[in-house]
């Protein structure tokens, strides 16, 4: 059987290296010159377990397992990426009032009770975190100025070391599995046959055409341009969203000692790599630059404003202290209606989808990449190897209601 993957971020690099060890003869396709060069390059890397369905809970521990033994996941000896375990730190706004809803998962600011019920969901499935508050708070974090916020905080989370760095580790256990890569390849067309059932042929890439029984869109933020090339627009809507990053150097390696944060109530996170720090947006208003095309210039006016969020950033932590500092342009692939990822099947036959993915699932693609392989496969209840536990493919289905 051959498959097609349109797309070499982390997704598709690894859901091309679970088909080829399924048996698959696996074709990669991608516009960019290199593996990891699109929606994967400005990933946060970022890996937590923080969200508010047990599923989303599940697929994000499954990644966390995944990256702590990520050479034996490869059948790789010496890896280029590794896993930092510097800890996760969830920032509230404790509130008497109701819950002002965020995507991914996450509250800005909190009712009584929420952060408990949070960790004692997040601990009886395995994360491992804690309620942290006032003195408690304050004394485990004090290089962080607080002002009576809340914290929820996953000591055996952290972030990958890098996100290129990762792919290119997929690229090279793919090819010791067979995989064929094509960079610098646009697919310019998905063929299909039939009229009222169609079914997917092959993928067209220039002058070539590639034959295949299943075609795996994992394009990113051109996920929804491959599906209206395939006739095949999907109930939930994907768009580019155009986003901006803060990537700099600690000037202090003792700084590194922080964690991972997710400030959500100054509205920003951060991910405290000495060699490439990155600050990034978490407010409503900060998720709203959709675009047409992903391939669109840069918003200079938003590069500009990016720097309030370094000052804010600079606030929490009082001796924070940057060095080359750059603000650089960024497309995520957005699932509008929830931010969360669609994997599954479509209305024509062959033609898979691994999309919606970037920007914030990055610590949960190589499993994604799996799943999409089983999705492949006919399957739609995966038992998840490494947390033991079965995720029913439907809950990130095409035609789910948007989770809460």
């Amino acid at each position: 059987m051959r498959a097609v993957v349109v797309g070499c971020g982390i997704v598709g690099a690894g859901a091309a290296l679970a088909l080829a060890r399924r048996g698959w003869r696996v074709t990669v396709v991608d516009r960019e010159r290199g593996p990891g060069r699109g929606s994967t390059a400005r990933s946060s890397s970022v890996v937590r377990c923080h969200y508010t369905t047990e599923a989303a809970i599940v697929l994000a521990l499954e990644g966390r397992a995944v990256w702590r033994d990520w050479a034996r996941f490869l059948g790789i000896a010496r890896p280029r990426a590794r896993y930092v375990e510097a800890g996760v730190l969830f920032l509230f706004k404790p509130t008497t009032g109701g819950e002002a809803r965020l995507g991914l998962g996450v509250k800005a600011e909190v009712a009584p009770g929420y952060v408990k019920r949070m960790v004692a969901l997040e601990n009886r499935l395995g994360v491992g975190c804690e309620f942290l508050r006032g003195a408690a708070l304050a004394r485990r974090f004090p290089f962080f100025a607080f002002d009576g916020e809340e914290g929820l905080y996953e000591p055996a989370s952290g972030y990958v070391a890098y996100p290129d760095e990762a792919v290119a580790d997929l690229v090279d256990a793919g090819r010791r599995a067979g995989v064929r890569y094509r960079f610098g390849a646009r697919a310019t067309a998905i063929e299909t046959t039939g009229a009222d059932a169609r079914r997917v042929t092959g993928v067209r890439v220039g002058a070539s055409r590639l034959p295949a029984e299943a075609v795996l869109n994992a394009a990113g933020p051109w996920s929804h341009e491959v599906n209206v090339m395939a006739r095949c627009p999907l109930p939930l809507t994907t768009s580019p969203l155009r986003q901006c990053i803060v990537e700099a150097e600690l000037e202090s390696p003792a700084d590194v000692a922080m964690p991972a944060t997710a400030d959500l109530a100054k509205g920003f996170y951060l991910r405290p790599d000495p060699r490439v720090f990155k600050i990034g947006a978490l407010l409503p208003r900060d998720h709203v630059d959709f675009v047409r095309s992903a391939d669109a210039p840069a918003n200079r006016e938003a590069l500009s404003r990016f720097r309030e969020k370094i000052a804010t950033a600079r606030a929490r932590v009082p001796g924070l202290r940057l060095r080359r500092v750059r603000v650089r342009p960024a497309f995520y692939d957005w699932t509008v209606a929830d931010s969360y990822p669609i994997l599954d099947g479509t209305d024509v036959a062959g033609y898979f989808v691994a999309i919606g993915t970037s920007g914030a699932w990055f610590k949960s693609g190589p499993v994604i990449g799996e799943l999409a392989a089983e999705r492949i496969m006919g399957n739609t209840r995966v038992r998840l190897a490494r947390c033991g536990r079965t995720i029913d493919l439907g809950t990130f289905g095409r035609g789910r209601a948007p989770i809460a």
